[in-house]
């Protein structure tokens, strides 16, 4: 019976880490400036549903994320975030807000097979803006965020 318990345990554990390892993931981390000076507004047009947003002292956007990418090679989900894959751009929208996004994405093909990405970002906007939209631009759902 014990003999049993423990080789379960042992296969359990083997398989946990097994199924572990089929993924890589990196911390994402940036710093925006925008020349809008007070904005109150930002409009954020994003890939992933997975997103935070936070109001922070001071007049930057900062982002902060993370990134899990399902072929198990951390060199290669380096070389796309030095690529500028996950980067985020603001710009002005001209009316006091700010419109901050992601590049337009290609799916990975690696032998045939979709590289599937999860991407969570937490974005930290200055006090003065008082409305955040989200766009998701993979379905094309929009919604208004609370900001906390």
């Amino acid at each position: 019976m014990i003999k049993q318990l423990l080789l379960t345990t042992v296969l359990f554990l083997g398989l946990t880490s097994l199924i572990q390892a089929q993924q890589v993931a990196k911390g994402l981390h940036q710093i925006l400036t925008t020349e809008e000076a007070n904005p109150t507004s930002i409009y954020i047009k994003i890939g992933t549903p997975n997103v935070e947003v936070k109001k922070t002292a001071g007049t930057r956007i900062r982002v902060s994320g993370k990134v899990r990418i399902s072929i198990p090679n951390l060199y290669f989900l380096e070389h796309l975030v030095k690529q500028g894959r996950y980067t985020l751009n603001v710009t002005p929208s001209g009316d006091g807000g700010l419109t901050l996004e992601d590049k337009s994405k290609t799916a990975i093909m690696l032998r045939g097979q979709e590289c599937k990405e999860e991407i969570y970002f937490t974005i930290y906007v200055p006090q003065t803006i008082e409305t955040v939209v989200v766009e998701n631009t993979l379905t094309g759902a929009s919604n208004v965020v609370v900001v906390q």
